[in-house]
């Protein structure tokens, strides 16, 4: 029975082991995943907030540095206008102050026709012109006399000597012209202006020509429908009066000299502008483009102009043409001058524009044009006080407007340029960042796998050692990796743990051999003390001993 219980025991594990607690239920992430996952938060967070900070400083920087190019350049686009603007009125009032001295000059020639045709054809300019079609214009540049006439009248107003288009008119067809029906455009009071003026002062009128809208005007739109107005440009036909009294030595009205302008010699100046061209220069602008300039006088009607409609002019009865106003149709706008006086219904800015040119001072203003285009535009008077103009000493203003986009030009390639750099670095970074990602989580495979596949190991050996097999040889290629860590010491202790276990179970296991031997030996003798003891046994000894007695008698008699 003690023999069996020792078999049992032998056979049984030292302890049995505990029975362990219920675990509680959990998710399960191996230590791959636990330990990518805080590799990636621990590298990313820092990156993505060195990132964000780095892309946030950058645009702020960049938007600052955008803006300020953007303003200066603007400045600068905005100064070269409003220099344009105020050259170009400059050399106009220039031109008209050499007009005046003209007019004074006639009064020193003698009233004769080889006089007047020598001082006609001493006085031209060029002019230049599209010709051919709208869509394929050609240049045509042409000399054409500064005036269109040359009159000397009598202290009454009548003329005297007239040439018109260098051509002596015929006595038979002079003009008393004191009276105004008399005159070209029928309502014209120049010889009464005249008379007025003090000694050596000089008349100027305002610009007279018909409007478009009358078939007597050679540019207009009957005479040339199909026409565009760059066509029509060189056709137009308009005139600026400059007049003057002359005396006898006796300080008498002796008769009065007139020059007729040409207008188109001072349409010259604001027709061909170009303000965002690289040369400022162009045959004829394109009205709907919004890059062109023109010209209004001190009445605020518009007197230069790339839509000839647009312009100042008088109807068959010799009054001006009045005003678009706001509740025209197309048909009747495209009849009607346009007026910066009366025009707050198109643009709020017209108004505020002839105000401040009247005053004298230039400025700017975004304004937008009939055909919708906004634009940066530059103003300035042309300062001028002779004629009709002595009150308010302005004879008009110059307006350069650039379309907004072209403005722009510029400032909007800095800002273009400065974006695409932006979204450049926002694109690199982002490439960054992606890289970082994937190098982090490669690194923290790696490492990973470093830790996490001698672990596995281990625990196989753990598991070998959990069914009674000891595999030193797994233990050992752990212990000999060429990196040492922790898991080293973790395989070192457990080895050496496992020798223990396995020795302390060899030493159980022999020590239980050897109590089973002793125990064995010990019963034997139990047995045979059991049986030399019992009555049975010492009645047999006792009848052996009788029988070996008897025996030896037998033989001692024998």
């Amino acid at each position: 029975m003690i023999r069996n219980r020792i078999a049992w025991l032998s056979r049984r594990p030292a302890s049995p082991p505990a029975q362990p607690a219920t675990p509680r239920r959990a998710g399960r992430i191996s230590l791959l995943a636990q330990i990518l996952l805080a590799t990636l938060i621990a590298g990313l967070l820092p990156l993505g907030l060195i990132s964000y900070s780095a892309l946030t400083g950058y645009t702020a920087a960049s938007q600052k540095a955008t803006d300020s190019a953007v303003q200066l350049l603007d400045d600068k686009s905005l100064h070269e206008l409003q220099a344009h603007a105020t050259q170009t009125a400059d050399t106009i009032a220039r031109f008209l102050e050499a007009r005046v001295d003209d007019t004074r000059s006639l009064t020193l020639i003698p009233p004769t026709p080889e006089a007047y045709l020598a001082f006609y054809g001493m006085h031209g300019r060029d002019i230049r012109y599209p010709v051919g079609s709208a869509d394929a214009p050609r240049e045509q540049r042409q000399r054409i006399p500064l005036y269109r006439e040359i009159a000397y009248l009598d202290a009454r107003g009548r003329e005297l000597l007239r040439i018109v288009d260098g051509q002596l008119v015929p006595a038979d067809q002079l003009r008393d012209v004191g009276v105004p029906a008399n005159t070209t455009y029928k309502t014209e009071d120049y010889v009464a202006q005249i008379r007025t003026l003090p000694p050596g002062q000089v008349y100027v009128s305002p610009v007279m020509g018909w409007h478009t809208s009358s078939a007597q005007q050679p540019a207009g739109q009957a005479a040339g429908a199909d026409a565009s107005d760059s066509l029509r440009y060189s056709q137009y036909q308009g005139v600026v009066r400059f007049g003057t009294a002359v005396y006898t030595r006796a300080g008498a009205l002796a008769g009065m000299v007139l020059l007729s302008l040409d207008h188109r010699h001072l349409m010259e100046y604001t027709t061909h502008i170009q303000p965002v061209a690289a040369d400022a220069w162009t045959l004829y602008p394109a009205y709907a483009s919004g890059n062109y300039a023109f010209m209004f006088d001190q009445d605020g009607y518009t007197i230069a102009h790339p839509l000839l409609s647009r312009m100042r002019g008088l109807d068959e009865t010799g009054q001006v043409v009045s005003y678009m106003r706001q509740d025209m149709t197309a048909a009747e706008l495209a009849r009607h001058p346009f007026n910066l006086r009366y025009a707050a219904w198109s643009d709020p800015s017209w108004p505020t524009i002839f105000t401040a040119v009247l005053q004298g001072k230039p400025g700017f203003a975004i304004t937008t044009n009939r055909a919708g285009a906004q634009k940066a535009s530059a103003y300035a008077p042309i300062r001028f006080g002779y004629g009709v103009y002595r009150g308010s000493g302005i004879f008009g203003g110059v307006v350069i407007g650039a379309n907004v986009d072209e403005f722009h030009k510029s400032a909007t390639v800095i800002r273009t340029t400065i974006q695409d750099e932006r979204n450049r670095q926002r694109t690199n970074m982002l490439w960054i960042v992606l890289g970082g990602i994937v190098v982090l989580a490669g690194a923290a495979v790696l490492v990973s796998s470093s830790i996490i596949r001698p672990v596995q190991q281990l625990t196989s050996a753990a598991r070998a050692m959990e069914q009674g097999e000891f595999n030193a040889s797994l233990l050992d290629r752990l212990l000999n990796r060429r990196i040492q860590d922790e898991v080293t010491q973790l395989t070192q202790v457990f080895k050496r743990m496992a020798e223990q276990v396995n020795l302390r179970e060899r030493n159980l296991r022999q020590q239980i051999v050897d109590l089973s031997i002793r125990i064995d030996e010990k019963k034997k003798q139990e047995h045979v003390a059991e049986i030399t003891e019992s009555s049975y046994f010492l009645d047999l000894q006792e009848r052996v001993a009788a029988m070996r007695a008897k025996y030896r008698d037998q033989d001692s008699s024998e």
